[in-house]
């Protein structure tokens, strides 16, 4: 019985370890985001967590509009079987990485279906601004 026990958690952590990770830096995903809810019963987040179920950053595509603004969709995938409800917000940057100060960088609610995809698109609000950086919390 312990065999098959410990082949059971090998298992589970490969397959945690073979969970894709976020492969866009500058898209910062909030500890309740990327991860399962606290709420599951202790067993179920562990093992949720160890195979990598949550919101993944799939594509990230960045444009300049018809009008010279600076445009960004972010392709997300949700993980796992619950539907995600988080926030999130675009940082304007310029072309030396300083922050493009703006108005419009506030927190903006976002919900994910269970094991499905959605994208989140941003338009930086002057043309000075040339790269991103999103950031993502858990709580609203």
């Amino acid at each position: 019985m312990r065999f098959y026990l410990s082949i059971a958690v090998m298992m589970v952590m490969f397959a945690g370890g073979c969970a894709q990770q976020n492969t866009d830096p500058r898209v910062q995903m909030g500890e309740g985001v990327s991860q399962s809810s606290p709420v599951l019963s202790p067993i179920t987040k562990a093992v949720s967590d160890l195979i990598g179920q949550g919101v993944k950053v799939e594509t990230v595509t960045e444009s300049v509009n018809s009008n010279g603004f600076y445009q960004v969709d972010i392709t997300l995938s949700n993980e796992s079987y619950k539907t995600k409800r988080f926030q999130y917000k675009f940082e304007w940057l310029d072309e030396s990485g300083a922050l493009v100060p703006t108005k419009t960088s506030t927190w903006l609610p976002f919900s994910i279906s269970g094991n499905s995809t959605a994208t989140i698109k941003g338009v930086a609000p002057r043309s000075e601004a040339k790269n991103f950086r999103v950031v993502t919390r858990d709580k609203f």
